[in-house]
């Protein structure tokens, strides 16, 4: 939580902050052992992106994210 929240510094930067939902779901799930849920529960079983490939053209494709 300290390295998500960047209260130490690390090489992945600041996730989400100490008041954001995102910290208090996690922190909840913490602090309950971190369950991992009953075999009941759904779970994924595909993952389907589209479009299935893209071609980026001009002069922004020449950057690197």
């Amino acid at each position: 939580m300290l390295k998500a929240t960047g209260a130490v510094p690390h090489g992945g930067g600041k996730k989400f902050a100490r008041d954001s939902a995102e910290y208090a779901l996690i922190l909840r799930w913490l602090k309950q052992g971190t369950p991992r849920g009953s075999d009941k529960d759904p779970s994924v079983t595909r993952i389907d992106v589209a479009p299935r490939s893209a071609v980026v053209t001009g002069a922004a494709n020449s950057r690197c994210w």
